[in-house]
C-alpha cells in the first residue's frame, strides 16, 4: 500500500518438506535358530511416511534394499530362513512422502542354537510345557526349555481334542550287564556281559548267551535326525554302524525303532519286516493308555475289551481322527514299547506301579512318579493300570483269524513284530531261546527264561505259546511287583479281555520327489507319498 490505495496480488506458495524423517528405535526379538523379527519405530512430523528399506547379511550387506511399504510409525519386519548361531548384521532407513530418507539405522544379533533331537511337528499337534504350577503352556518347536532329554524332560504335545503325546528321539545303546544288582542305572559287581552292536556277547567280547541277563543298565547315544553320527555333549561325532574304534567305541547299535534297515537281528544284514522308508528322527507315543474314543488323557479309564484287530485298526486312524497332517499312526509295536522302556531305564528309575484302571491314577500331576521320567513330561501307564497290547505275535500258524486277522495281513510289514516259532509247543523256553536274536525290544535282553517272573525289577516273562499267540507289556495293576514296564506276558489270540489296554504310536510319512526332464525344456514333479515300504 502507498498509504491512499490498496494494492492486492495473489500468489501461489509451495510449503516444500525438506525435513528426514528419524528412526528412533530397531529392536531384534524373538529370535530363534531360523528366525527372527526386526520391531522398527519412526518419527515424521511433516509430509507422511510412505515406505521402510532394509538390507541384512550374516556377512557383506547387499547393495539392493528391500521395501516395505508402511505409513505406521511403528512396524514389524520378520526375518527367515536364517543360520543357526549366526551373527547378523540389520539396517533399515525410513522414507517420507516428499522422498526425504533417514538416516541408516544398523542393529547385530545372533541367532541361536537349533534344539538338538528336535521333535517332528505338523499341523494339528501343538507344543506343550508346564510351568512352575504345574499349568500346561502352549509353545513352540523352537522353544529351547521345551525338552531337555538328557535332563529327564521328554517333548510333548497335544491334539485337538486334548490328547497328549510324548517324543521319543532317535537314538542308540548298549547293555551293560553286571554279577550284582542294578540300582537306578547304576552297576554293581563285575561286567559280565554286553548287549551292543556285536550281539550279546561276554564279557570279553565273544558270542553268548549264557551270562546272566537280569542285572543289566543302559546306555543311550541321541543320533542326528537321519544319519548315524551320535551327539557326544557338544557335536554330533562317530558312526554307530562301525563297531569299535574311534568311530564307535562303545559299540552302540541304532535302536531298530528307528531304522530303515530292520535287521532279523544284529549281525544278520538281512532286511527285517519292519524296515521304514528312511531312517526316522524318531516317533510320538500316547502318552497315556487309550481311553474312550481312542484318547489319550489323564484320569479315564483305560480302554479294554477290544480284540487286537479292532485295536490294529484304530490305532490307524490318527491322521484323520485328530487331524494331524501327515501322520503314520499304528497300534504300538513290541519294538517301539522296547524303545520307550531302554530311555526309561537310561534315565536312571522306572515308573512305579499305576494301581488303577484309570489312566496316571486319576492325576498325572501328583502321580508323575509313575511316568518314565518321574515328572509330567514322561510316558504313564507302563507299569500297571491294564496289560498294554502290541502289534506282536508269534507265528505258530493259531492266531485266532477272526481277532487277529488284521495283523495276519500284515505279516512282515513294519507295523507287526513277528516272532518265530522255536518248535517248542506248549513249552515256553525254546520258543523264548529260538527269538535270542532280536533285540531293542525289551524282552530277551531284559530276562532269563522267558517262563516266570524273572525280568528285570522281578517283572512278568512269559513267552507266548500256540495257544497265546499274542503279547502284553507293563503289567495290570493287580499284578503287583511282577508289574513293570519291561513286564512281557502271552495273550489269548488277540481276543477282547477286561484286562488288556492299548496305546497309539506314530511318526511322520516321507514324500519322496522326483523331478523329470524332457530334452531339457519341460519338467514336472512327481510327489509319491507311501505307508508301506
Amino acid at each position: 500500500t502507498d498509504g491512499t490505495n490498496i494494492l492486492t496480488a495473489n500468489a501461489s506458495i509451495t510449503n516444500v518438506d525438506s525435513i528426514p524423517p528419524s528412526i528412533t528405535a530397531a529392536i531384534a526379538n524373538n529370535i530363534t535358530a531360523i528366525e527372527a523379527n526386526i520391531n522398527v519405530t519412526s518419527t515424521e512430523n511433516s509430509s507422511g511416511i510412505v515406505k521402510y528399506l532394509y538390507r541384512y547379511s550374516n556377512g557383506s550387506l547387499p547393495s539392493t534394499w528391500t521395501e516395505k511399504a508402511s505409513a505406521a510409525a511403528t512396524i514389524d519386519i520378520p526375518l527367515t530362513n536364517l543360520t543357526q548361531l549366526t551373527a547378523y548384521t540389520f539396517e533399515v532407513k525410513v522414507v517420507d512422502k516428499a522422498g526425504n530418507e533417514s538416516a541408516v539405522k544398523q542393529i547385530k544379533f545372533t541367532t541361536l542354537e537349533e534344539p538338538k533331537f528336535k521333535p517332528v511337528i505338523r499341523t494339528g499337534l501343538t507344543p506343550i510345557k508346564w510351568d512352575t504350577s504345574n499349568a500346561i503352556v502352549s509353545t513352540t518347536d523352537l522353544d529351547k526349555d521345551w525338552f531337555d532329554y538328557q535332563n529327564k524332560k521328554w517333548a510333548n504335545a497335544q491334539t485337538k481334542d486334548g490328547s497328549m503325546w510324548t517324543w521319543i528321539p532317535r537314538y542308540a545303546y548298549r547293555i551293560i550287564y553286571y554279577s550284582g544288582a542294578v540300582t537306578d542305572n547304576v552297576g554293581s559287581g563285575n561286567i559280565v556281559g554286553y548287549s551292543d552292536n556285536r550281539g550279546l556277547v561276554d564279557a570279553n567280547g565273544n558270542p553268548s548267551t549264557t551270562f546272566n541277563r537280569l542285572n543289566g543298565r543302559v546306555e543311550v547315544v541321541f543320533l542326528g535326525a537321519n544319519n548315524f553320527k551320535y551327539f557326544n555333549g557338544t557335536e554330533f561325532v562317530g558312526d554307530v554302524r562301525k563297531t569299535g574304534g574311534t568311530d564307535n567305541p562303545k559299540n552302540y547299535v541304532v535302536h531298530p525303532a528307528f531304522s530303515a534297515v530292520r535287521r532279523t537281528g544284529y549281525t544278520k544284514k538281512t532286511d527285517g519286516n519292519f524296515g521304514w522308508n528312511s531312517e526316522i528322527p524318531g516317533f510320538w507315543v500316547a502318552k497315556f493308555e487309550m481311553a474312550s474314543g481312542c484318547t489319550s488323557k489323564s484320569n479315564m479309564p483305560s480302554e479294554r475289551n477290544m480284540t487286537i484287530s479292532n485295536m490294529f485298526t484304530e490305532g490307524e486312524k490318527i491322521a484323520t481322527t485328530r487331524q494331524i497332517t501327515g501322520a503314520d499312526s499304528m497300534l504300538i509295536t513290541n519294538t517301539q514299547w522296547g524303545a520307550v522302556a531302554y530311555l526309561t531305564k537310561a534315565m536312571g528309575k522306572e515308573p512305579d506301579i499305576n494301581t488303577s484302571y484309570t489312566t496316571a491314577s486319576g492325576n498325572y500331576i501328583a502321580y508323575a512318579n509313575q511316568s518314565t521320567t518321574g515328572n509330567a513330561t514322561g510316558v504313564y501307564d507302563m507299569s500297571g493300570c491294564g496289560w498294554d497290547s502290541v502289534s506282536t505275535y508269534v507265528n505258530y500258524g493259531t492266531l485266532n483269524v477272526a481277532y487277529g486277522k488284521k495283523l495276519l495281513d500284515n505279516k512282515d510289514s513294519k507295523y507287526v513284530d513277528v516272532y518265530a516259532d522255536g518248535g517248542g509247543g506248549a513249552t515256553q523256553s525254546p520258543n523264548y531261546e529260538a527269538n535270542a536274536d532280536k533285540y531293542g525290544d525289551a524282552q530277551y535282553e531284559v530276562s532269563i527264561s522267558g517262563a516266570g517272573s524273572d525280568a528285570w525289577s522281578g517283572g512278568n516273562s512269559f513267552f507266548p505259546i500256540p495257544s497265546y499267540t499274542t503279547l502284553v507289556r507293563g503289567g495290570r495293576y493287580s499284578t503287583g511287583t511282577a508289574a513293570g514296564v519291561f513286564a512281557f506276558c502271552d495273550a489269548i489270540n488277540g481276543q477282547s479281555t477286561d484286562t488288556n489296554g492299548w496305546r497309539r504310536s506314530f511318526h511322520f510319512l516321507t514324500s519322496i520327489q522326483f523331478t523329470l526332464y524332457i530334452h531339457n525344456y519341460y519338467y514336472f514333479t512327481l510327489t509319491y507319498t507311501s505307508r508301506k515300504a
